[in-house]
């Protein structure tokens, strides 16, 4: 995330396709601890890539990174480690990609309700209802 926070026009041209076939591999292949990590730094990439090229880059990925953070809002289980990281990251990404991100934001909606209520699924959700689109604002 540091180096596309450097130059992010550059990371998007360069390296962002590599690494995030890496994040979705260490979302769903890694270790507990490694998945945390990995939703924590693309939080952070997210940021770096609010450019139209950016923005385009990390759109195709998108749909996977939403399938993992479904994945384990399925568990329930707000002990679950990655559980926190995941939930902040979707409200990172709807804070710093909007549009492309509002389809899978409105998937994430019912099973976060199905946790229960954290501070950071407040906020998630708090940003979803600036970030995002009416349908998504009308689940939450």
């Amino acid at each position: 995330p540091w180096l596309a926070t450097f130059a992010p026009e550059r990371f998007a041209c360069a390296y962002l396709g590599t690494c995030m076939v890496h994040l979705q591999n260490v979302l769903r292949n890694a270790s507990s601890v490694e998945r945390g990590i990995g939703f924590t730094a693309l939080g952070l990439l997210s940021k770096s890539m609010t450019s139209a090229r950016g923005v385009a880059g990390l759109a195709p990925h998108l749909q996977p990174v939403a399938s993992a953070m479904k994945e384990l809002f399925a568990k329930r289980k707000k002990s679950t480690p990655g559980w926190n990281e995941a939930i902040v990251c979707a409200g990172q990404i709807a804070q710093h990609l909007g549009a492309p991100w509002e389809q899978h934001a409105q998937e994430l909606v019912d099973p976060l309700f199905h946790t229960g209520l954290t501070a950071a699924m407040v906020a998630t959700l708090a940003q979803f209802s600036k970030s995002l689109g009416p349908a998504v604002k009308a689940g939450v």
